[in-house]
């Protein structure tokens, strides 16, 4: 999925004003003031194609790299083929449709989400 430049730019400045907003200052009567971080947490789903996004450990706007692991619907894919067809048991393991697909940060390495077909 490729993600046109326009929305990129809204997102992360969207994203620069959220986290503007979320570090406010706060006085007390006697001159002491207290600075006050609240973290926003942005829920994504996550997909078979690499997502726009900023990436939570690093903070830079990304598209997240992705890799394709077996996982619990390779594996019931492969138990149902080899009662239907034999032979052709091994090709759940290497096709990319049966896989999970995991996303991370091109920048920093850090897992970003997973996409399961079975949870």
């Amino acid at each position: 999925m490729v993600v046109p430049r326009c929305y990129q730019d809204i997102s992360l400045r969207q994203t620069r004003n959220q986290m503007d907003s979320a570090l406010q200052k706060k006085t007390v009567d006697k001159g002491v003031t207290f600075l006050l971080h609240t973290s926003y947490v942005e829920k994504v789903s996550f997909g078979r194609e690499p997502a726009a996004l900023v990436c939570k450990n690093c903070g830079q706007f990304i598209v997240t790299e992705i890799s394709r692991h077996n996982g619990v619907c390779s594996f019931f894919t492969v138990l149902v083929t080899l009662f239907l067809c034999t032979p052709c048991a091994w090709l759940p393991l290497i096709l990319p449709t049966c896989k999970d697909t995991l996303h991370t940060c091109p920048n920093c390495g850090a897992i970003i989400g997973i996409h399961r077909y079975f949870k």
